[in-house]
């Protein structure tokens, strides 16, 4: 995604993707992408990994505790 010439020419991570914050580092050696998917089968079509494929070094998954989305009521 940095090493794109263009904005055009960037991923821009396909459905799914909710938001991506850079923080750079106050000296510049270091940089944290934290993006926020729909859900970890977004993520992965994105990045072209497939279901059984180990998640790339450095990437945590979280799992999603609460919202302010609504939620689905079960038919009663």
């Amino acid at each position: 995604m940095l090493d794109s010439p263009t904005p055009e020419e960037e991923p821009t991570g396909g459905s799914g993707l909710v938001s991506a914050h850079f923080h750079i580092s106050p000296d510049g050696t270091e940089l944290l992408n934290h993006a926020q998917w729909t859900n970890d089968a977004a993520y992965r079509t994105a990045m072209g990994l497939a279901e059984i494929d180990p998640l790339p070094d450095g990437v945590q998954q979280f799992t999603l505790h609460s919202t302010l989305l609504p939620t689905p009521t079960p038919n009663a």
